[in-house]
This record gives C-alpha cells, sequence and structure tokens, in this order.
C-alpha cells in the first residue's frame, strides 16, 4: 500500500497519465481510444485502486469514470476494445467494492441495459455487468 500511496499522491504523474491515455483520438482505424496506452493505464489504477481504499479514494478515479461509461458506451470492434471494457468494468468494480462510484449506478445500468438484455454471446462485457451489479447489491 506504500508504493501505491505515493505514485498515487504525486501531483502530476496520475492526472498526466489520465489526461494523455485517456484523451478520445481518431485515427484510420476509427478508434477513438488508443489501445496501446489505455490499457496498460486502467491495468496501473486497477493495481493502485486494488492496493488501498486510502488511494481509490482520491480524485483522479472520480475524475475519469466519465471515461471509463464512454469507453463502455463504445461498441467494442475487436478484442483490444473488448479488454479495455473488461479493465474499465474491473476498476468500476473496485471502486464500487470500497464504497465509491456509487453516484454514478444509474448511468451505467443505462450503458449495461441494452447489453445484458440482449446477452450477445459474443460479448463477454455482459458478465462483468452483472458482477458490478452484484457487487453494488452487497
Amino acid at each position: 500500500p506504500g508504493a501505491a500511496l505515493a505514485i498515487a499522491n504525486h501531483k502530476g504523474l496520475l492526472p498526466f497519465l489520465a489526461s494523455y491515455c485517456l484523451s478520445p483520438k481518431s485515427d484510420e482505424s476509427g478508434a477513438l481510444f488508443d489501445t496501446q496506452s489505455v490499457l496498460p493505464f486502467l491495468i496501473l489504477l486497477c493495481t493502485l485502486a486494488r492496493q488501498s481504499k486510502d488511494v481509490a479514494g482520491l480524485d483522479i478515479f472520480d475524475t475519469i469514470i466519465p471515461n471509463l461509461q464512454g469507453i463502455l458506451c463504445l461498441q467494442a470492434d475487436n478484442e483490444d476494445e473488448l479488454e479495455i471494457q473488461m479493465w474499465s468494468l474491473a476498476l468500476l468494480r473496485i471502486l464500487v467494492r470500497y464504497g465509491f462510484a456509487t453516484e454514478h449506478v444509474q448511468s451505467l445500468i443505462s450503458i449495461a441495459a441494452p447489453l445484458v438484455a440482449v446477452q450477445k454471446s459474443q460479448n463477454s462485457t455482459c458478465m462483468h455487468f452483472l458482477s458490478l451489479f452484484a457487487g453494488i447489491c452487497d
């Protein structure tokens, strides 16, 4: 927890990474996010948040939730984008487990409802959404 708190408390590190990695990008493939930078950043955030409730409660996590919602609203066209959505849901599950991000539950339900209702077999985010909502109900 000490190392996670030190990284998270660095004044400029996580805000810079958030603005760089989560800012929308457009390229010839039509992807809105650079999967090569978003995925490692989400894994870092999940690792940091898992280690300590104090770290998960920092402002940076609250400020990126709209970005996570944006990622979850997109149709995943390939495995990389699907993996980014799954790590976004993993981070949201961690935050909800600590009692954070509860004010975003209504919008997350709106995002998840069409996916869960259809239960697309090729869309494995459905089970991650259901796991998130199970955590909310706990």
